[in-house]
């Protein structure tokens, strides 16, 4: 046994879990910790998560990642409003991640399916996450909380994991509260440890919807120096989505290179649809770029993909 994943979880769609704390989702295991703007999404590690956040609604307005364990040998299909994204196939450790996968405004609802050798078929997991709809509504408050140890999980068999800079606690909270129908106020933090340094970051920001448009401004700071700001924007042209990110740093250590100060990261996404012809399926096309510049190199990637579905 190379991998295993391990969680506990309770949902209350009312809102009547903790208490006071009124939270419709704890987890209690390996979690996905909570993730913040301008920082690294950190994978699965064991640890505790707690939100009062609708089980639809996500702060993964940008980007979020799929990481889990099948049999060996399966074929892992991500699908993404109905249209087939990503695939893999596990090997012998089971194990199968898809990162940085783009959202665009509106609905975004996800579905990974697993096929087995012998034509078995199994739905994995579901997921819907709304940017841009269903704000805050005046006066709502949200929160998402969690603690959790860095690259570790609850039975410690993930042998793929870079030990060189994981180690410690990681503490992560968001908040969100609704200043109108189309204005939320914003606000998180995240605390760790990098080369024996403590990192404390702070982040607030404004995100707004109006019509078929979704952005959001967010500041950064770390209280061992360093700081960022970051702008993103999404909106759709008939079936057509569009999504751009730039953020622009100062003296600034991320967890991905704790080694060398982040500049800066920009990328843009293009997302349609071709509906079925008479003799063809109907295709996902998808087109990104993505830009990375650290004080001593750069980096860049661009990527294609158009895909479809045959029925098995």
């Amino acid at each position: 046994l190379e991998t295993a994943r391990i969680k506990l979880e309770r949902i209350d769609h009312g809102a009547g879990l903790l208490g006071p704390l009124d939270a419709r989702q704890v987890a209690l295991g390996d979690i996905t910790p909570t993730a913040l703007p301008g920082l690294n999404r950190p994978g699965v590690e064991r640890g505790l998560a707690i939100t009062n956040a609708t089980v639809k609604r996500s702060r993964d307005f940008d980007t979020t990642s799929f990481e889990g364990t099948m049999l060996p040998g399966w074929d892992v299909e991500l699908h993404q409003n109905g249209n087939l994204i990503q695939s893999t196939r596990t090997g012998i450790d089971g194990r199968y991640r898809f990162e940085d996968v783009p959202v665009y405004f509106g609905p975004n609802t996800f579905q990974l399916l697993g096929h087995g050798p012998q034509g078995q078929k199994r739905v994995i997991e579901e997921k819907t996450i709304n940017v841009g709809t269903g704000m805050l509504a005046p006066g709502g408050f949200e929160y998402s909380l969690s603690a959790s140890q860095r690259n570790d999980t609850v039975l410690g068999l993930d042998q793929y994991r870079d030990e060189e800079h994981a180690h410690g606690a990681r503490l992560n909270g968001s908040f969100g509260y609704g200043l109108n129908k189309h204005l939320s106020l914003l606000g998180g933090v995240s605390s760790l440890t990098l080369d024996d340094t403590q990192h404390t970051y702070l982040q607030a920001g404004l995100g707004a919807s109006a019509a078929s448009v979704y952005g959001e401004l967010d500041s950064i700071g770390d209280t061992a120096g360093g700081s960022g700001i970051a702008m993103y924007a999404q909106t759709n042209l008939g079936p057509v989505n569009l999504r751009a990110k730039h953020e622009a740093f100062s003296n600034f250590i991320d967890e991905s290179d704790p080694d060398s100060f982040l500049e800066s990261r920009s990328s843009l996404g293009v997302n349609g649809r071709v509906e079925p012809a008479s003799f063809l399926p109907p295709l996902s096309l998808t087109l990104s770029r993505e830009e990375t510049a650290y004080a001593d190199r750069e980096t860049g990637r661009t990527s294609t993909r158009v895909s479809s579905q045959i029925k098995r």
